[in-house]
């Protein structure tokens, strides 16, 4: 237990120098004018532009964070009962998953205009919008993670007559909550970059809107911003949904440190 106390810490320093680093080179070059400040401003101009309009920013990554959650929940609960659904019947699974294969094959940004004819462009679209991006890597990885059990204790249980649904949640169901997670995991990073997306081509509010706008002013301070918190966003969000996995599957030992 130390010794893992003390390589955390190691790490940490070495992330510390290693940001260190990259400020200080990038000070450096937007303040000696080797790259124009409207093409990357300085790190003191970034911050100072952050307290300056710590309010607006606050307001648009609330509606953000909003957005993503309110999808991620949508699109993997529904995955997720899907799965269940499938799991069981091979010739379900052979007639839905050319469908869903070629769902996720269509670009998001050609699925957004439908999405915002049919339902508008309030906060409900753009909702669905982050479902639909959640919602595949959920889907494969969890009927995976359902089929992928030991099939011998599976015909023990079966023999000493255990019904269909007692092995579905005592031994499918819990050796499929791994693989779930990390469907989910590489779910909450696509939702954060649905979220912009579906805000820059539909919405009033959020970081994508605000990013559109900036880019159409060439506010490259306010830019680099949403840049930095969209990536924080969608970290807290992947170590939470990884603390949740703590929680839900510790006995998942081989998946803890991710």
């Amino acid at each position: 237990m130390m010794a893992h106390d003390m390589s955390k810490r190691r790490l940490l320093l070495l992330h510390s120098f290693l940001l260190t680093i990259i400020l200080a080179l990038w000070q450096a070059t937007t303040h000696r004018g080797i790259i124009p400040f409207y093409l990357l401003p300085s790190p003191s101009a970034v911050l100072r532009r952050l307290v300056v309009d710590a309010d607006l920013l606050l307001a648009h990554s609330g509606a953000t964070v909003a957005t993503i959650i309110g999808g991620f929940v949508l699109g993997t609960a529904a995955a997720a009962g899907l799965a269940l659904c499938l799991q069981g019947n091979r010739a379900a699974r052979h007639l839905v998953y050319p469908y869903v294969i070629a769902l996720k094959s269509l670009p998001i940004v050609l699925i957004i205009p439908f999405v915002n004819l049919w339902i508008g462009t309030g906060f409900s679209s753009r909702v669905v919008i982050v479902a639909l991006t959640s919602f595949f890597p959920t889907l494969v990885t969890t009927v995976r993670g359902l089929l992928h059990v030991d099939q011998d204790l599976v015909d023990v249980l079966r023999v000493r007559g255990a019904t269909s649904a007692f092995v579905l949640f005592k031994v499918r169901v819990p050796s499929a909550l791994p693989h779930f997670f990390a469907g989910a995991k590489v779910a909450v990073v696509l939702a954060v970059i649905g979220a912009l997306v579906a805000e820059m081509m539909g919405g009033s509010r959020g970081l994508g809107f605000l990013a559109l706008i900036s880019t159409y002013r060439l506010d490259t301070d306010v830019l680099l911003i949403i840049s930095i918190v969209s990536a924080i966003i969608g970290y807290c969000l992947f170590r939470g949904l990884g603390y949740i996995e703590r929680k839900v599957a510790p006995w998942n030992w081989a998946t803890l440190e991710l």
